[in-house]
């Protein structure tokens, strides 16, 4: 069976993307909220009730008109799609989905428009359902049971959706984005991930210069081994997430061996083609920050308070504070904070301290102190000043 529609990966879109899409026989596209505001150049910000501002172009399909060629748009609810993904594996399976039913009527009955809402959930960075009660079963079956109760609902698949839907508006184009704040800057919008890209051009020129050479007949070009075998390290440099780990925002204890390994493909590439690899590929692109890092927390936290880093997903959309650690003239300077990260949960601040654990057991009773100042007393947060002791934070 030939699918219908496609949410792409890190439901990234561009006009040339839908276009491929279109010509392959897609119908649909599924992507965030946040690339159909930049489209529209409308924002969504929840009110105090989780409604969103301009709701009644959000809750419907788009049809993206590109030429000769379009295809319909499902925008999903970022809010409601963060806390399945997020969020509800950590409540009671039946209580978390009675609050996403609620949530979800009291759109219905708030958001005036001229159809029926449609509401699209899309779920993407992990796979949520391995953190749930019976691996979501429990949780999806209680859900759809409240959904089939409901005169006022109906379960729709995508292509069902649309079929149903009595208009849908026509836009020429699609602001060029993924679900990660509506942009590419996690892949593009650092000088390493520009430095990556680059590197791979430059070795992509000097394979399609071969393979041209090759077509031609000349004598100077490689074999067709040759060619096969600059082609799979091309595709190994081409077909991963590597720019996902370059620059400041995402990191893991493996950042080196990543690098190491994106310019060992590239590297292969020149090798296998008989030529000299460029200095460049001997240096490493992941370079150590030189002054203090902060970073604005990017979405909802599902954190599990054990003192462990059980789950790389469980602070990915945190903030972060990284100090600056830069060595003066004199040697032996100490540094005990090594990160701090933040963020929101549905209800709770999370704050997460990482020490240097070797400098740490030097201290006989370490003490941390966090301070949040403001002008105003937020009910619920902690008081001006908490004090937190002991290395297991």
């Amino acid at each position: 069976m030939k699918p219908a529609g496609v949410w792409p990966s890190e439901g990234s879109v561009s006009d040339m993307a839908l276009t491929i899409a279109a010509e392959e026989g897609f119908q649909w596209f599924g992507t965030d909220e946040g690339v159909l505001g930049r489209t529209l150049n409308v924002a969504f910000f929840r009110d105090g009730n989780g409604i969103p501002a301009n709701a009644e172009r959000l809750y419907k399909p788009w049809r993206v008109q590109l030429g000769g060629n379009s295809i319909v748009g499902l925008f999903r609810d970022h809010h409601l799609s963060d806390l399945v993904g997020f969020v509800y594996s950590r409540m009671d399976a039946k209580t978390a989905a009675a609050d996403l039913h609620s949530r979800m009527r009291h759109l219905g009955e708030t958001v005036q428009g001229d159809q029926p809402l449609t509401i699209c959930l899309f779920l993407d960075g992990e796979n949520a359902w391995e953190y749930y009660e019976g691996n979501g079963r429990v949780f999806l079956c209680e859900f759809y049971g409240r959904i089939q109760a409901d005169q006022d609902f109906r379960a729709l698949t995508a292509s069902e959706a649309i079929a149903a839907a009595s208009e849908i508006p026509t836009i020429t184009g699609i602001f060029p984005a993924s679900w990660i704040n509506a942009n590419f800057d996690v892949w593009i919008g650092h000088a390493e991930d520009v430095a990556a890209w680059e590197l791979l051009w430059d070795a992509r020129e000097a394979y399609a210069r071969a393979f041209e050479a090759r077509k031609q007949g000349r004598a100077d070009a490689p074999t067709e081994t040759a060619l096969k075998e600059a082609r799979e390290s091309l595709l190994a440099a081409e077909g991963s997430d590597w720019c996902w780990w370059f620059g400041p925002e995402h990191s893991t204890a493996n950042d080196a061996e990543f690098d190491a390994l994106y310019r060992k493909h590239l590297t292969a590439i020149y090798l296998a083609l008989g030529q000299v690899a460029p200095e460049e590929l001997a240096k490493p692109i992941k370079r150590r920050p030189e002054h203090a890092l902060q970073l604005a927390p990017t979405g909802l936290l599902n954190v599990t308070v054990d003192g462990r880093d059980t789950s790389y997903f469980e602070w990915l959309g945190a903030g972060l504070y990284s100090p600056e650690r830069r060595g003066g003239s004199m040697h032996g300077r100490v540094f005990y904070l090594h990160e701090l990260r933040y963020g929101f949960e549905e209800g709770r601040f999370c704050v997460r301290i990482d020490p240097f654990a070797e400098a740490l057991g030097e201290l006989e009773d370490p003490e941390f102190r966090i301070t949040i100042g403001g002008e105003e007393e937020v009910p619920g947060m902690l008081a001006e000043s908490e004090t937190c002791r002991g290395s297991g934070l």
